[in-house]
């Protein structure tokens, strides 16, 4: 066993992913198996790109809007027809994966400043954790995004960026539970939600928020 081992090493390779000292990167071969997939001629062939796809959803704040065109296609009941804005949004998605976002590794020090930042769309949502080091260089720790249900698509704005919010202290709870936080989001208004009575604001605002106050 121990001729197949390897010591001292500066980057290790595990399941499609590369262990360096500076932090965790989506590894060579995943990278350029993401640059050679070519359209789909089937159902079973999306699949295996969704697959290939959603297995590297931590490098990528965005990725479940860029692959929701796609994941319509495979529903149940819908042919399968490949037309340009699937094949826009298999662009954009190689684009979005091939940039090597490194993930650093998490500094549990409860002194480190820690910042959840959140967004919201249309179509999803993103979050992301990043920590300012003793040099003061931010690092990202932490990515995540979901797409939106039918029924999250018809909020309003602020009701999208508070469930952005509730959706990253949730993903990340093991990182930020029994620490200071700071959330950045650049919808403004939200932040009034959490100084003021939240059974001033709309029911859904107040049930998404009830959890975390």
């Amino acid at each position: 066993m121990l001729g197949c081992s390897q010591f001292k090493q500066n980057k290790v390779s595990f399941y499609g992913h590369t262990l360096t000292e500076e932090g965790l990167l989506p590894s060579e071969d995943k990278l350029q198996a993401i640059k050679d997939i070519q359209a789909p001629t089937s159902t079973k062939e999306l699949q295996t790109l969704l697959g290939m796809v959603t297995y590297l959803n931590r490098f990528s704040t965005k990725l479940a809007e860029l692959v929701a065109p796609l994941r319509e296609l495979n529903k149940k009941n819908v042919h399968f027809r490949w037309e340009p804005h699937h094949q826009q949004a298999l662009d954009n998605i190689k684009k979005e994966l091939c940039t090597k976002q490194l993930i650093s590794y998490y500094d549990p020090d409860p002194n480190t400043v820690t910042i959840l930042q959140c967004d919201a769309s249309t179509m999803g949502l993103g979050a992301w954790i990043r920590q300012i080091d003793q040099h003061g260089q931010e690092k990202i720790v932490g990515m995540a995004s979901r797409c939106l249900s039918p029924t999250e698509s018809r909020y309003s704005n602020i009701e999208r960026e508070c469930l952005a919010v509730m959706f990253g202290l949730e993903k990340f709870e093991y990182y930020l539970l029994g620490r200071q936080v700071m959330v950045e989001t650049d919808h403004s208004p939200l932040e009034q939600i959490f100084k003021k009575n939240l059974e001033l604001f709309c029911h859904t605002i107040h049930m998404l928020t009830t959890t975390w106050r």
